[in-house]
């Protein structure tokens, strides 16, 4: 009976622990706070919510790359594909991230899609079911302070024509905060 209430209380106490201590810690490398962004932040899916992972972004830029982060959300969503759809994620390539560090500095480039899902019920067998833009190019801006964060993202435009999807007004102003000179704080 004690080992039966032990265990559970041991474990729980234990993924207590380890939260609280990594609470405040941003990414181990530059690759995972940039997976994390297309992961866990609303440009990542309609899974992940309109919330943002605490320790992703830089303190003094937070504010600012959530805004942005729901920008392009927005303007994701502008997208005409024919029938009926919706913004699913942006997808980074599996192979095409470029990580430079530069001291506690780094820069991430990488590819990713616009990926959209056909919603329509009454979509017959064989018609399509995902739709992928091409591929863009994103360049994140990353500084780490007790892990890496995201300082900046240089974005591209889901209505650029790269990106090979037609849209059906002029694009928000999706702002681009600044990352801070070298030796100041994020």
């Amino acid at each position: 009976m004690l080992v039966c209430a032990a265990v559970p209380g041991v474990l729980f106490a234990r993924w207590f622990v380890g939260g609280t201590l990594a609470a405040g810690q941003g990414a181990a490398s530059p690759s995972l706070a940039v997976l994390d962004y297309f992961q866990d932040t609303p440009v990542g899916g309609p899974l992940a919510g309109d919330e943002i992972e605490v320790n992703l972004f830089c303190d003094r830029n937070q504010d600012a790359l959530h805004r942005q982060v729901l920008d392009l959300v927005k303007a994701a969503k502008r997208v005409e594909v024919p029938g009926k759809i919706a913004f699913d994620r942006a997808e980074e390539h599996p192979s095409a991230g470029v990580e430079a560090i530069d001291d506690d500095r780094a820069t991430y480039t990488t590819k990713a899609s616009w990926n959209y899902a056909n919603i329509n019920p009454a979509r017959r067998p064989g018609e399509w079911m995902w739709w992928q833009s091409a591929y863009q190019d994103w360049t994140f801006h990353l500084v780490n302070d007790n892990g890496w964060r995201v300082c900046k993202v240089d974005p591209p435009d889901p209505c650029a024509p790269d990106a090979q999807l037609a849209c059906d007004r002029p694009a928000p102003a999706v702002v681009t905060p600044s990352v801070t000179a070298k030796g100041g704080r994020p």
